[in-house]
């Protein structure tokens, strides 16, 4: 009968490697570039072994990131930044549209109910119609609707709620 062996009280270290530090380094000639700590930098554009330590990061994706903001002329930098931003605007106004656009489908939906609750495509394309909606076709919403599970298929030309709101 073997025994396990007798573990001690002592915390044991299991690893004594810890990742390498990487380092931003500038050049005298005003390239930026990166290296691992534990390793002699040298300028990827002239070749010199003279360079400034400019910061310090955890991993090698947030070095990649500094190498390169920090050759990133500055106009550029201040171009790229404007686009950015104009395209999350457009973004953020696109996703309010499309939400209020979805609102008034649902409302053209709901008053081209009759009051028996049924929907169909004619009365919906002239409630449409009347928003200045022209695409998506009252058929396609139709059938995105009975797709979702919001309508059901009556006949060929006439559906309804599977909920109705209070």
């Amino acid at each position: 009968m073997s025994s396990l062996p007798r573990q001690s009280d002592e915390p044991t270290i299991l690893c004594t490697n810890v990742s390498p530090e990487w380092q931003l380094l500038r050049c005298e000639c005003g390239n930026s570039f990166g290296s691992r700590g534990d390793s002699n930098g040298i300028c990827s554009r002239c070749g010199s072994t003279r360079f400034q330590k400019v910061s310090e990061f955890g991993d090698s994706r947030q070095l990649a990131e500094a190498v390169s903001k920090a050759n990133l002329p500055k106009e550029l930098e201040q171009d790229i930044s404007s686009r950015i931003r104009t395209k999350e605007n457009i973004n953020e106004n696109k996703s309010s549209i499309s939400g209020s656009f979805r609102s008034s489908i649902i409302r053209a939906m709901h008053n081209a109910t009759n009051e028996k609750g049924i929907l169909n495509v004619h009365s919906l394309q002239n409630q449409l119609s009347l928003i200045g909606i022209q695409e998506p076709s009252s058929e396609y919403i139709i059938g995105q609707a009975e797709l979702e599970g919001i309508l059901i298929r009556n006949d060929v030309d006439s559906w309804t709620w599977l909920q109705q709101s209070s």
